[in-house]
């Protein structure tokens, strides 16, 4: 069997990650984060709905989401947080409830 098509790949996480096409960043898909992993620490990652990016904090890093709904899990696209600055009350959710 051929390998799987990267755009075909790209192309069906993009639309399953974004749940509802707009101009303003919406949530991304629940199922799509259940999979998706710290590439540094391999913990889950929590997704933060006032700045749209995806925090390990583990390591206090936080991971842009692009325009196109895509997760950067790039290590050297990531952004050091501040201590305390990605766990606002109210401002993330958590990805799995533990």
């Amino acid at each position: 069997m051929p390998p799987f098509p990267r755009r075909l790949l790209l192309t069906t996480l993009r639309r399953r990650l974004i749940s509802s096409p707009s101009s303003a960043p919406s949530q991304p898909n629940q199922e799509v984060l259940d999979l998706l992993v710290c590439p540094l620490t391999k913990e889950p990652l929590r997704y933060d709905v006032a700045k749209h990016t995806l925090v390990s904090e583990g390591i206090n890093v936080s991971f842009p989401i692009t325009p196109s709904g895509l997760p950067n899990l790039l290590p050297y696209e990531a952004t050091i947080l501040e201590h305390g600055e990605g766990e606002e009350e109210g401002g993330a959710r958590t990805r799995r409830e533990e």
